[in-house]
């Protein structure tokens, strides 16, 4: 499944105060992380792993009811994330990046994997690698979530071609070792065109964003910041059921009802 956010949704889920408890200030983030709460929101029983999560925004509010980790490293700062550690969160902690962290995280341990704005962060020539440890990681029946960061314009891929081909040969046909959650929306690189559609992060964050990262500041001026959605199960060799907290749906249209509602699976 690859599926760009439309406002549409998001402002769907506004409207039903589907969002943290402690949201971020506005900006691309935020909205990324109402997309991931209403994914997940009422699963209990869990075991949910949030991919560089940092200091999360997500995991406080789904640890009561569920076994949460932080998988991610303190110890260099990646993409502006802090280097000390939270503490007294509710959550836990895996030290290691997702890519390499078979020495930490066994196999089949996790129902549910998600990520915001991490994706985009991993060089292109690791995607593959990245991408086949958080299916290591799942549980057969488990899904996975990516929400990625992409600049879209109207004509060109912002010199990107090789990571979102990355995105498609992942969830190929021919990738027996996973499935999608439900038909994506984008089929090829081709697709990466921005449409007026889209939740996009607004213009003075782009400017601020060009402080940061002045040398991204021309594929600005002519494209929007958007993002994807990536999602993914791991197939059950019994049944090719999706489960998460020992529930299961046997088809895509009976997904869990957010996902149901969001993407229009039939």
């Amino acid at each position: 499944m690859l599926y760009p956010i439309f406002k549409k949704n998001y402002w769907k889920h506004e409207d039903a105060k589907s969002v943290p408890t402690k949201p971020v200030v506005y900006h691309l983030k935020y909205i990324q992380d109402v997309e991931v709460y209403h994914l997940i929101k009422g699963i209990k029983g869990a075991t949910i792993g949030e991919i560089g999560a940092n200091h999360s925004r997500i995991l406080p509010d789904f640890s009561d009811n569920n076994d949460c980790y932080c998988i991610d490293t303190f110890e260099v700062s990646v993409g502006g994330g802090s280097t000390v550690k939270p503490e007294d969160v509710g959550y836990k902690f895996f030290d290691c990046f997702v890519g390499d962290s078979s020495t930490v995280i066994s196999d089949n341990y996790f129902d549910i994997l998600f990520s915001v704005s991490v994706v985009e962060h991993v060089p292109t020539k690791q995607l593959k690698q990245f991408f086949s440890d958080s299916l290591r990681m799942l549980k057969p029946g488990g899904f996975c979530i990516h929400l990625i960061d992409m600049y879209m314009s109207d004509n060109d891929l912002c010199g990107a071609e090789d990571r979102y081909a990355e995105y498609f040969n992942f969830l190929s046909e021919d990738n027996k070792a996973c499935s999608p959650i439900c038909p994506s929306v984008l089929v090829s690189p081709n697709d990466l065109k921005f449409s007026t559609a889209f939740a996009t992060n607004p213009d003075n964050i782009m400017r601020n964003w060009n402080n940061i990262v002045p040398s991204l500041t021309q594929v600005r001026e002519k494209s929007q910041s958007c993002s994807i959605i990536m999602g993914y199960y791991k197939p059950n060799p019994e049944n090719n059921q999706i489960t998460v907290g020992g529930q299961s749906w046997l088809s895509k249209k009976d997904l869990p009802q957010s996902i149901h509602e969001l993407y229009g699976a039939e």
